[in-house]
């Protein structure tokens, strides 16, 4: 299918059919996708949790405002952005661009050294609303890449952050969660899935 005819496809699941699970296979297919989303300067400030299993996702209902979707759906992608950058991170990502590209390390230190300054010219919360901003890039990527294996997905922002945090223990790691994906497959009974999609008109929203 086309792009445009995926996106046309897919919609905010909001009842997800708990009986049918997404294979490893399509999971590795998404998280490929994930991987190989843009991020400012590349680093990609976060990590993604992914949860299959039924206590965990029970664990985490409440703290979801009890949103069906969290134990209904077969997985559920957890977008946890850094709480900072360090300067470890940084000499890795860079190290690391240096062995897949063929570059000499120390030829790449000037820009390493820029990004460095710019980072740390951000205050705490200017940081975390950057690396956030990148995991909804990564999020905006599952949600165009699941419709190409008929894998529906629901991003959900309804939950609370620290609840997610302390359940999956994310504060020790220096991650915040940040955005919910539920993945699956739709149930029958989603009335949405019938519904038209609702877009502002194009001669409104280009200009």
């Amino acid at each position: 299918m086309e792009i445009l005819e995926l996106m046309r496809w897919r919609y905010a699941t909001k009842s997800f059919d708990p009986d049918k699970k997404v294979t490893s296979d399509d999971i590795e297919f998404l998280k490929k996708a994930i991987q190989l989303t843009p991020s400012s300067y590349g680093l990609q400030p976060y990590k993604v949790k992914i949860i299959d299993d039924a206590q965990t996702k029970e664990k985490l209902l409440p703290a979801s405002y009890n949103q069906r979707q969290i134990t209904e759906a077969s997985h559920i992608f957890v977008f946890c952005n850094l709480t900072e950058i360090s300067d470890d991170y940084l000499e890795h990502f860079y190290r690391l661009k240096a062995k897949i590209q063929g570059k000499n390390f120390d030829d790449l230190l000037p820009h390493m050294n820029n990004v460095k300054r710019f980072l740390e010219g951000l205050s705490q919360e200017k940081l975390m609303e950057y690396t956030a901003l990148q995991t909804y890039m990564a999020l905006e990527t599952l949600l165009i890449a699941a419709p190409e294996r008929r894998i529906d997905t629901c991003a959900i922002g309804g939950f609370v952050p620290s609840k997610y945090n302390e359940i999956l223990e994310l504060n020790d790691k220096k991650l915040n969660a940040c955005v919910v994906a539920a993945v699956g497959y739709r149930s029958p009974e989603d009335r949405n899935q019938f519904l038209p999609k609702v877009r502002i008109p194009m001669d409104e929203l280009f200009f």
